[in-house]
């Protein structure tokens, strides 16, 4: 959605959906707000390719947070470690 966002310039079809998704999310774990904050302020800018930066960290946090979920060693750093 993120990228579609960027490549039209224009968050009206994807934003409600983003705002949704990402209030799922937190009522899951919190560790994800810092990071839903930022893309937050990067829509609210229209600053798309910040944006799109924020997506690839959440994506590397979940990715994490699976790890820790199935009890594997994490290898790399994290960004909210």
């Amino acid at each position: 959605m993120l990228l579609r966002i960027y490549d039209s310039n224009d968050q009206s079809v994807y934003g409600n959906k983003i705002v949704e998704l990402a209030n799922e999310l937190m009522s899951v774990t919190k560790t994800y707000d810092i990071l839903f904050l930022y893309l937050n302020d990067s829509l609210t800018k229209s600053d798309y390719g910040k944006a799109v930066q924020v997506g690839k960290l959440l994506l590397q946090h979940e990715s994490v947070l699976h790890d820790i979920a199935s009890e594997g060693s994490i290898g790399r750093p994290a960004f909210l470690n």
